[in-house]
């Protein structure tokens, strides 16, 4: 466990595109959720620090436009999120990040994405 100040140095910062629904009861939502593309490192931190404090996992598909795997895989991973694999045993989210984007540096590099 990190010592008390280093947990008061931790922000998580929600990003504008992640919308919150208020539902009547006040336990956690099973559903899955697709977030919008990642396309600076600091909305991938985000995310990550989200789903850990939710207990939840977070898929990513780190894809490129050029890339026809990419383009291949990306409609059946959504599919599948989108029929609710995975909301019986707590639900799941999942965000493309896009490696051509000019504003993601070199974030495939660190995490050895290629």
């Amino acid at each position: 466990m990190l010592p008390r100040p280093a947990l008061s140095r931790l922000t998580l910062r929600v990003p504008l595109n992640y919308r919150t629904f208020l539902t009547g009861s006040s336990t956690r939502s099973n559903q899955n959720r697709i977030f919008d593309n990642i396309r600076r490192p600091d909305e991938l931190h985000n995310l990550t620090l989200l789903s850990a404090a939710d207990n939840r996992p977070l898929i990513t598909l780190w894809s490129a436009s050029w890339c026809a795997t990419c383009q291949t895989v990306k409609p059946l991973v959504k599919g599948l999120i989108e029929e609710g694999v995975g909301e019986a045993e707590g639900g799941l989210g999942f965000a493309e990040v896009e490696l051509d984007s000019t504003l993601i540096g070199d974030l495939g590099v660190k995490y050895m994405v290629s």
